[in-house]
Protein backbone atom coordinates (compact mmCIF):
# COMPACT_ATOMS: atom_id res chain seq x y z
CA UNK A 1 0.00 0.00 0.00
CA UNK A 2 1.74 3.39 -1.22
CA UNK A 3 0.81 6.75 -0.59
CA UNK A 4 -0.05 7.12 -3.78
CA UNK A 5 -2.82 4.43 -3.62
CA UNK A 6 -4.00 6.63 -0.47
CA UNK A 7 -3.79 10.27 -2.53
CA UNK A 8 -2.03 12.08 -0.25
CA UNK A 9 -0.21 15.24 -0.60
CA UNK A 10 2.21 15.83 2.15
CA UNK A 11 3.37 19.88 2.67
CA UNK A 12 5.94 21.30 4.84
CA UNK A 13 6.46 24.67 5.44
CA UNK A 14 9.24 27.63 7.47
CA UNK A 15 8.34 31.09 8.26
CA UNK A 16 10.09 33.38 10.12
CA UNK A 17 8.58 36.06 12.36
CA UNK A 18 8.82 38.05 15.47
CA UNK A 19 7.76 35.69 17.58
CA UNK A 20 9.89 33.27 16.25
CA UNK A 21 10.44 30.45 13.91
CA UNK A 22 6.65 29.05 12.57
CA UNK A 23 6.87 25.77 11.29
CA UNK A 24 4.29 23.92 9.84
CA UNK A 25 3.39 20.21 8.64
CA UNK A 26 0.48 19.24 6.93
CA UNK A 27 -1.00 16.23 5.22
CA UNK A 28 -4.02 15.65 2.82
CA UNK A 29 -6.30 12.86 2.17
CA UNK A 30 -8.64 12.58 -0.43
CA UNK A 31 -10.78 10.85 -2.82
CA UNK A 32 -13.54 11.99 -5.19
CA UNK A 33 -15.75 13.24 -2.64
CA UNK A 34 -14.06 13.92 0.60
CA UNK A 35 -11.06 15.72 1.79
CA UNK A 36 -10.01 15.60 5.03
CA UNK A 37 -6.27 17.42 5.72
CA UNK A 38 -4.10 17.92 9.26
CA UNK A 39 -1.80 20.70 10.01
CA UNK A 40 0.26 20.78 12.73
CA UNK A 41 1.56 24.37 13.56
CA UNK A 42 4.33 24.79 15.72
CA UNK A 43 6.22 27.90 17.66
CA UNK A 44 7.95 28.85 20.80
CA UNK A 45 4.68 29.62 22.04
CA UNK A 46 3.01 26.53 22.11
CA UNK A 47 1.64 23.44 19.43
CA UNK A 48 -1.48 23.76 17.66
CA UNK A 49 -3.41 21.02 15.38
CA UNK A 50 -6.01 22.13 12.62
CA UNK A 51 -7.85 19.80 10.94
CA UNK A 52 -9.94 20.51 8.21
CA UNK A 53 -13.25 18.26 6.70
CA UNK A 54 -14.74 18.73 3.13
CA UNK A 55 -17.43 16.64 2.24
CA UNK A 56 -19.24 17.11 -1.01
CA UNK A 57 -19.50 21.47 -0.87
CA UNK A 58 -19.51 21.18 2.96
CA UNK A 59 -16.66 21.83 4.69
CA UNK A 60 -15.58 21.75 8.99
CA UNK A 61 -12.49 23.47 10.64
CA UNK A 62 -11.23 22.38 13.88
CA UNK A 63 -8.47 23.92 16.14
CA UNK A 64 -6.80 22.10 19.12
CA UNK A 65 -4.25 23.58 20.76
CA UNK A 66 -2.55 20.76 22.23
CA UNK A 67 0.20 22.78 24.47
CA UNK A 68 0.94 26.32 25.18
CA UNK A 69 4.81 25.55 25.11
CA UNK A 70 6.84 23.77 22.63
CA UNK A 71 7.20 19.73 23.19
CA UNK A 72 9.08 17.93 21.25
CA UNK A 73 7.38 14.93 22.21
CA UNK A 74 4.13 16.24 21.70
CA UNK A 75 5.15 17.26 18.04
CA UNK A 76 5.98 14.46 17.25
CA UNK A 77 3.37 12.52 18.54
CA UNK A 78 0.49 15.09 17.01
CA UNK A 79 2.43 14.72 13.34
CA UNK A 80 2.57 10.71 13.35
CA UNK A 81 -0.94 9.82 15.35
CA UNK A 82 -3.46 11.35 12.75
CA UNK A 83 -1.02 10.21 9.42
CA UNK A 84 -1.21 6.22 11.25
CA UNK A 85 -5.06 6.46 12.26
CA UNK A 86 -6.09 7.34 8.77
CA UNK A 87 -3.52 4.65 6.72
CA UNK A 88 -4.13 1.94 9.65
CA UNK A 89 -8.32 3.05 8.98
CA UNK A 90 -7.74 2.69 5.12
CA UNK A 91 -6.34 -0.91 5.05
CA UNK A 92 -8.30 -2.39 7.65
CA UNK A 93 -11.57 -0.40 7.37
CA UNK A 94 -12.08 1.06 4.05
CA UNK A 95 -10.21 -1.92 1.61
CA UNK A 96 -12.19 -4.85 3.65
CA UNK A 97 -15.38 -3.24 2.61
CA UNK A 98 -14.16 -2.41 -0.86
CA UNK A 99 -13.66 -5.51 -1.35
CA UNK A 100 -16.74 -6.81 0.28
CA UNK A 101 -19.00 -4.78 -2.51
CA UNK A 102 -16.94 -5.70 -5.12
CA UNK A 103 -17.48 -9.44 -3.92
CA UNK A 104 -21.32 -8.67 -4.09
CA UNK A 105 -21.05 -7.14 -7.19
CA UNK A 106 -19.22 -9.67 -9.33
CA UNK A 107 -21.03 -12.62 -7.62
CA UNK A 108 -25.04 -10.57 -8.70
CA UNK A 109 -23.32 -10.36 -11.63
CA UNK A 110 -21.90 -14.08 -12.28
CA UNK A 111 -25.31 -15.41 -11.14
CA UNK A 112 -26.89 -13.24 -13.85
CA UNK A 113 -24.85 -14.21 -16.41
CA UNK A 114 -25.01 -18.28 -15.76
CA UNK A 115 -29.29 -17.63 -15.78
CA UNK A 116 -29.44 -16.15 -18.70
CA UNK A 117 -30.57 -18.13 -20.99
CA UNK A 118 -31.20 -15.97 -23.87
CA UNK A 119 -27.47 -14.72 -23.51
CA UNK A 120 -26.39 -18.44 -24.18
CA UNK A 121 -29.23 -19.46 -26.74
CA UNK A 122 -27.75 -16.16 -28.84
CA UNK A 123 -24.52 -17.39 -28.22
CA UNK A 124 -25.00 -21.01 -29.42
CA UNK A 125 -26.91 -19.61 -32.52
CA UNK A 126 -24.17 -17.53 -33.04
CA UNK A 127 -21.76 -20.21 -33.18
CA UNK A 128 -24.09 -22.46 -35.48
CA UNK A 129 -24.03 -20.15 -37.90
CA UNK A 130 -20.09 -19.98 -37.63
CA UNK A 131 -19.23 -23.41 -38.05
CA UNK A 132 -19.21 -24.11 -41.47
CA UNK A 133 -17.42 -20.99 -42.00
CA UNK A 134 -15.23 -22.01 -39.40
CA UNK A 135 -14.19 -25.10 -41.03
CA UNK A 136 -13.62 -24.05 -44.24
CA UNK A 137 -11.28 -21.44 -42.63
CA UNK A 138 -9.31 -23.98 -40.47
CA UNK A 139 -9.07 -26.83 -44.17
CA UNK A 140 -7.70 -23.55 -45.80
CA UNK A 141 -5.19 -22.39 -43.21
CA UNK A 142 -3.89 -26.78 -42.28
CA UNK A 143 -2.93 -26.63 -45.98
CA UNK A 144 -0.92 -23.33 -45.99
CA UNK A 145 0.78 -24.00 -42.33
CA UNK A 146 -1.22 -20.78 -41.49
CA UNK A 147 -2.89 -19.57 -38.37
CA UNK A 148 -5.27 -22.12 -36.32
CA UNK A 149 -6.72 -21.09 -33.29
CA UNK A 150 -6.59 -23.87 -31.05
CA UNK A 151 -8.13 -22.43 -27.96
CA UNK A 152 -9.40 -18.91 -27.23
CA UNK A 153 -10.87 -17.81 -23.88
CA UNK A 154 -12.42 -14.24 -22.79
CA UNK A 155 -12.98 -13.61 -19.40
CA UNK A 156 -11.31 -11.72 -15.61
CA UNK A 157 -7.65 -10.74 -16.21
CA UNK A 158 -6.83 -11.70 -12.91
CA UNK A 159 -8.38 -14.65 -11.12
CA UNK A 160 -8.65 -14.77 -7.78
CA UNK A 161 -11.52 -16.04 -5.22
CA UNK A 162 -13.60 -14.04 -6.89
CA UNK A 163 -13.40 -14.37 -10.50
CA UNK A 164 -12.08 -18.06 -11.01
CA UNK A 165 -13.54 -20.13 -13.43
CA UNK A 166 -15.32 -16.93 -15.21
CA UNK A 167 -14.68 -17.65 -18.91
CA UNK A 168 -15.88 -17.63 -21.95
CA UNK A 169 -15.08 -20.11 -24.99
CA UNK A 170 -14.90 -18.03 -27.79
CA UNK A 171 -12.72 -20.31 -29.70
CA UNK A 172 -15.14 -20.56 -33.03
CA UNK A 173 -15.82 -16.88 -33.30
CA UNK A 174 -12.40 -15.60 -32.66
CA UNK A 175 -11.38 -18.01 -35.72
CA UNK A 176 -14.23 -17.25 -37.57
CA UNK A 177 -12.04 -13.58 -37.39
CA UNK A 178 -9.04 -15.31 -39.24
CA UNK A 179 -7.84 -14.23 -42.48
CA UNK A 180 -5.33 -14.72 -45.10
CA UNK A 181 -3.35 -16.35 -41.80
CA UNK A 182 -4.08 -13.40 -40.05
CA UNK A 183 -5.97 -12.46 -36.94
CA UNK A 184 -6.54 -8.17 -36.45
CA UNK A 185 -9.06 -7.11 -33.62
CA UNK A 186 -8.91 -3.38 -33.00
CA UNK A 187 -8.36 -1.94 -29.91
CA UNK A 188 -9.85 1.33 -28.10
CA UNK A 189 -13.87 -0.92 -27.57
CA UNK A 190 -14.23 -4.09 -25.41
CA UNK A 191 -14.13 -7.48 -26.86
CA UNK A 192 -17.51 -8.36 -25.21
CA UNK A 193 -19.14 -6.86 -28.14
CA UNK A 194 -17.25 -9.02 -30.87
CA UNK A 195 -19.65 -11.21 -32.51
CA UNK A 196 -19.91 -14.11 -30.58
CA UNK A 197 -18.51 -12.73 -27.39
CA UNK A 198 -19.99 -11.42 -24.29
CA UNK A 199 -18.79 -10.14 -20.67
CA UNK A 200 -18.66 -13.57 -18.63
CA UNK A 201 -17.14 -10.75 -15.67
CA UNK A 202 -18.48 -7.74 -14.98
CA UNK A 203 -16.86 -5.23 -13.12
CA UNK A 204 -13.54 -6.75 -13.88
CA UNK A 205 -10.75 -6.66 -15.71
CA UNK A 206 -10.81 -8.85 -18.29
CA UNK A 207 -8.43 -10.22 -21.48
CA UNK A 208 -8.65 -12.60 -24.05
CA UNK A 209 -6.61 -15.51 -24.00
CA UNK A 210 -5.36 -17.37 -27.43
CA UNK A 211 -3.57 -20.36 -28.25
CA UNK A 212 -2.65 -20.95 -31.82
CA UNK A 213 -1.14 -22.84 -33.70
CA UNK A 214 1.11 -20.82 -37.18
CA UNK A 215 3.92 -22.75 -39.72
CA UNK A 216 3.28 -25.92 -37.47
CA UNK A 217 4.60 -24.31 -34.27
CA UNK A 218 2.49 -23.59 -31.35
CA UNK A 219 1.70 -19.90 -29.86
CA UNK A 220 0.27 -18.18 -26.86
CA UNK A 221 -0.94 -14.67 -26.47
CA UNK A 222 -2.99 -13.09 -23.44
CA UNK A 223 -4.52 -9.41 -24.56
CA UNK A 224 -5.52 -7.24 -21.80
CA UNK A 225 -9.25 -6.36 -22.87
CA UNK A 226 -9.18 -2.30 -24.77
CA UNK A 227 -5.77 -3.27 -26.77
CA UNK A 228 -5.52 -4.12 -30.34
CA UNK A 229 -5.16 -8.21 -31.38
CA UNK A 230 -2.56 -8.54 -33.84
CA UNK A 231 -1.48 -12.47 -34.53
CA UNK A 232 0.37 -14.05 -35.81
CA UNK A 233 3.79 -12.69 -34.17
CA UNK A 234 7.17 -14.44 -33.53
CA UNK A 235 6.98 -13.49 -29.58
CA UNK A 236 3.83 -15.63 -28.65
CA UNK A 237 5.89 -18.36 -29.75
CA UNK A 238 6.14 -21.21 -27.18
CA UNK A 239 8.06 -24.20 -26.92
CA UNK A 240 4.72 -26.52 -24.67
CA UNK A 241 0.93 -26.56 -25.06
CA UNK A 242 -0.65 -24.75 -22.53
CA UNK A 243 -3.96 -26.06 -21.16
CA UNK A 244 -6.88 -24.08 -20.84
CA UNK A 245 -7.63 -21.43 -18.15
Amino acid sequence: MSLLELSVDLRASVQCGFTGLLVSLGAKWSNDSTELASTLFLNPSGIVLELNLSYLEQQLSLPIVLSTDFSPFLALAAAVVPSAAIVLGYHFLIIPRRRSRRLAHILAARKAFEEDSDARRERTAIEALLKGAVRKSIRVETEREGLIIQNAVYGAAETDDTTENIWLDVTTPTQALVHNSQLHIPGGDTKAALQGFSDPAPFTLKSLRIRYIFRGRMHYAEIPDYLPVVLPLAEHQVDGIFDQP
